[in-house]
């Protein structure tokens, strides 16, 4: 059984529906339970069914605010993770497995939003039929600064120098696989003055012209797509 953990605190975006969407997009069908994350996370004994994989979404918080819930949340994670139990985490997702797992999670001087070149360094399963650059859309103020100890570093951007990472059968991703440009849109009408309080946009007029030229890439959903076909051959 496949968990979703939603932690996407976003009144425009439902995590499970943007979930639906891509497997409807993808033609892809996964028996998954939602887990919703926020405030209160169980620990892996009282998870029934015991999870194959567990998939952590983004969210609007801030790994270093360390709330008790994210602390919870960082102690499933090494239970899930000694246990081999295969994680995907997406942004904020990303962010806390690498806290959780003896990292480090540091705030940017300003936004990576948009459409950004993703430069790939190493392997993985999750990678295969991918080289050299990918596009994706981030969505971020915070990153990873520091890996756990172990864990390899498979991508960067001109801005972030981690954004995928592997370690053991736990593997995190900056940017949104899952999101769609009409996704992006929705931010930036909803939240656009954010990205130009503190950068890198001077104005929103500026922030819409460049949006009109982003594209959707389909690399950066083929590595969620990836993991989610992993699932059906794996053993775990």
């Amino acid at each position: 059984m496949l968990y979703l953990i939603d932690i996407l605190d976003d009144p425009d975006h439902a995590f499970e529906t943007v979930f639906k969407r891509f497997l409807e997009a993808e033609n892809l069908e996964v028996d998954y339970q939602l887990l919703p994350g926020l405030n209160s996370v169980p620990t892996l004994s009282e998870l029934r069914p015991r999870p194959s994989a567990v998939l952590i979404s983004g969210s609007l918080q801030s790994v270093p605010d360390q709330k008790p819930w994210m602390l919870a949340l960082e102690v499933l994670i090494r239970e899930l993770h000694t246990q081999e139990i295969p994680i995907f985490g997406i942004c904020f997702g990303h962010q806390i497995l690498a806290s959780a797992l003896g990292g480090r999670v540091t705030n940017l001087p300003v936004w990576e939003f948009g459409e950004h070149a993703v430069y790939l360094q190493a392997e993985h399963p999750y990678l295969a039929g991918l080289s050299g650059r990918i596009q994706t859309l981030q969505v971020h103020q915070d990153h990873v600064a520091e890996l756990p100890p172990g864990a390899t570093n498979l991508g960067l951007s001109a801005q972030t120098p981690h954004q995928i990472f592997a370690i053991g059968k736990s593997f995190g991703v900056q940017f949104h696989p899952e999101y769609t440009l009409e996704m992006l849109q929705t931010i930036i009408a909803a939240r656009h003055q954010r990205f130009v309080n503190k950068g890198p946009f001077q104005s929103q007029a500026h922030l819409q012209a460049i949006a009109r030229h982003w594209q959707l890439s389909q690399d950066a959903r083929q590595i969620l797509l990836n993991f989610l076909n992993s699932l059906e051959t794996s053993d775990v």
